[in-house]
């Protein structure tokens, strides 16, 4: 969606919300309307960074001032913080569309993304690295405070570089994962839920205006999302075999335990313009699959399973598998 308002607009907007952060932590309700006002259009992450940008910039330009001055003017004298004061003649100076003394406009954020069948590996500038899963989109929003991740949609998996004063926050609808230095992923490909799956270290998953929870190694929390959001989200302890299997996508392959020829086929059409389609009656034999296949290899797994179960397999005039029971 795109406001109607317009660019300056929009600056002054980000500016205010930038203020109100820097005042005091913002409460639940405050934070959730934040959320969806970033949330709302593009440019209203772009413009908020920019200026965050700039915020970042003053608090190193405090450092350097001298301490002298602190000894002779009292804070009960003082009207405005002085970084209030210049970060407010700073936006000004922002909103009037110009630079500050050699300070450049920090870039937008950037965009990347993954084809049907694509998998794509980021090396970002602090150490971090980010795996993206097929058909998967991510804007990237780093600054001096914070590495913000958007997923906007699909999976990724997130190693962390460690850095206190740099949070690693990665945004997916209305739910934020914060780590420090960490890994593990995020799977926001179904629209009823979101898996955050923990591999090392601790983050903490924050959805909606419900209190943070903490997530640790070995450990899978699945969130509700859509119709069901207002569900408690399920917390479970994984073994390292299902971490493994779950990540497979990373080595271009799929993992099958008992999954239902269905479910499996599901699979393997995220990765695939070739799609598998199973009949009802095939489904109805209630099937199970197991075994590792390579993620593009569609023809393979339709026929495998086919001949495992005794089932046929068709293609028709597209390409695309067919598995029937035959009758």
């Amino acid at each position: 969606m795109r406001s109607a308002l317009s660019a300056q607009d929009i600056e002054k907007l980000a500016a205010s919300w930038l203020a109100r952060q820097d005042a005091a932590a913002l409460s639940e309700a405050e934070q959730a309307e934040f959320d969806a006002w970033i949330a709302e259009d593009d440019r209203h992450l772009g413009a908020y960074m920019r200026l965050r940008a700039v915020w970042a910039r003053l608090d190193r330009l405090g450092a350097l001032r001298p301490s002298s001055a602190e000894a002779v003017i009292k804070p009960s004298t003082v009207l405005l913080h002085w970084r209030s004061a210049a970060a407010a003649a700073m936006v000004a100076v922002m909103l009037a569309g110009g630079g500050y003394y050699g300070l450049k406009r920090p870039e937008a954020p950037k965009t990347y993304d993954t084809a049907i069948g694509e998998v794509r590996r980021l090396a970002m500038e602090d150490g971090s690295v980010v795996e993206m899963n097929t058909n998967s989109e991510v804007n990237v929003a780093y600054s001096d405070r914070s590495r913000d991740i958007y997923l906007a949609h699909g999976e990724g998996n997130f190693t962390v570089a460690k850095n206190k004063s740099r949070p690693f926050i990665v945004h997916a609808g209305d739910t934020t994962v914060t780590a420090v230095g960490t890994a593990f992923s995020v799977d926001a490909t179904r629209p009823d839920q979101l898996r955050v799956a923990v591999s090392e270290g601790t983050v903490a998953v924050r959805h909606g205006n419900r209190e943070p929870a903490y997530v640790t190694a070995m450990q899978v929390l699945t969130v509700p999302t859509g119709e069901q959001k207002e569900e408690t989200p399920q917390l479970v302890v994984a073994t390292a075999e299902q971490l493994d299997k779950h990540l497979a996508w990373r080595k271009g392959m799929l993992v099958f335990s008992g999954e239902s020829l269905s479910e499996a086929a599901a699979q393997f059409n995220r990765y695939n313009q070739r799609q598998i389609s199973v009949t009802p009656r095939a489904a109805a034999a209630a099937a199970r699959v197991g075994g590792v296949f390579q993620t593009r290899d569609v023809e393979g797994f339709a026929r495998a399973t086919a001949a495992s179960f005794g089932l046929t397999v068709s293609q028709d005039k597209n390409g695309n598998m067919v598995i029937d029971t035959g009758s």
